[in-house]
């Protein structure tokens, strides 16, 4: 749940706003104290240099995570940075043969950005590659209270998203890492290319967003909220 869930719920489906309690989404302390057991698996996988700059992307396919965004981003961000080694992983979606993937294989080939964009369909163990991110773009169109948030955040990598997209704004405010406005991704790749050549600012957003989501997104946190409101209703 987030505000902006509960902000659709009030407009668009006429739900009484007090006879809604919002609890933002969590994540056992499992995660919250995970060692990532492959760091460094991105790189050797994908043959990326030690020093490359990461930008990380994560979802299924569809319309509304903004995969094909997320190659206009790296287009924009390799582009104006050609004086750095800079590669862009997504992880997640569908298998090598579906349409998606031949989809956004197409935008990658044709735009010359073959040996800088990624593509990693669904893994079992997405955190050991959310480990080798120096950066998360949520380049989602929208997107309730993404998971995925908190996880990289967990290990410490700023988020960089749009506004009016859902949650995520939410959680990163102006101290987890940027919220910039909706589907512009010149101003998505101007935060990257910030983050990038700022390892202070970098580090210091991601501390935060660390921070953060053990401060708000515990499940010790928000289990006892909801069980609250369940015992309001017994």
């Amino acid at each position: 749940m987030s505000q902006a869930v509960k902000n659709n719920l009030v407009q668009k489906h006429q739900i009484p706003e007090n006879e809604i309690d919002m609890v933002h989404g969590f994540v056992p302390g499992s995660v919250l104290s995970i060692k990532p057991d492959n760091a460094g698996q991105i790189r050797k996988l994908l043959d990326i240099p030690e020093t490359a700059f990461i930008v990380g992307g994560s979802g299924m396919t569809t319309w509304a995570k903004g995969k094909t965004l997320f190659v206009q981003l790296a287009f924009d961000v390799i582009r104006r940075l050609q004086d750095r080694c800079v590669h862009f992983v997504w992880v997640g979606g569908g298998g090598r043969n579906g349409i998606d993937y031949y989809q956004i294989q197409h935008d990658i080939n044709h735009a010359g950005l073959s040996e800088r964009v990624h593509i990693i369909p669904h893994v079992s163990n997405p955190i050991d590659y959310y480990a080798d991110f120096n950066v998360f773009a949520m380049i989602s169109r929208e997107d309730s209270y993404p998971l995925v948030n908190l996880e990289v955040a967990a290990l410490g990598k700023p988020i960089i998203c749009f506004d009016k997209a859902g949650g995520t704004p939410e959680f990163v405010e102006d101290d987890a890492g940027f919220v910039v406005p909706y589907l512009d991704i010149h101003a998505m790749a101007d935060k990257v290319i910030i983050l990038a050549n700022d390892d202070g600012l970098r580090k210091k957003l991601g501390c935060r967003a660390s921070e953060k989501v053990r401060e708000k997104n515990d499940i010790e946190v928000c289990a006892p909220k909801i069980l609250d409101i369940i015992d309001r209703f017994i």
